[in-house]
């Protein structure tokens, strides 16, 4: 060991990195496009603060949040669910 070096793992710092300039640009974003798929759904940005941000955003009119269908999922019971879903047909766009 290395003495008098911080010796702290490099993925935390980019976690952290990655982490704020998500935060920053959820507050600036003028435009939000969500990328509806099982692997959104699975992951736990659809409850996160982030989400909810944007979500309060776009009802203060702040920013526009459109969730764009990609691969067929069950997302009607996200967070997000009560916004207008693209492609109004709802027929994923890979299809």
């Amino acid at each position: 060991m290395l003495s008098g070096i911080d010796m702290h793992p490099v993925q935390q710092d980019v976690e952290e990195a990655s982490g704020l300039r998500m935060a920053t640009g959820v507050r600036k974003a003028e435009v939000a496009l969500l990328l509806v798929s099982r692997d959104l759904l699975a992951t736990e940005y659809g409850s996160s603060r982030d989400m909810n941000v944007l979500l309060r955003r776009h009802e203060d009119r702040q920013a526009v949040v459109l969730p764009v269908l990609v691969r067929a999922t069950s997302w009607e019971h996200q967070s997000f669910g009560r916004l207008t879903l693209l492609p109004s047909d709802g027929v994923p766009v890979t299809q």
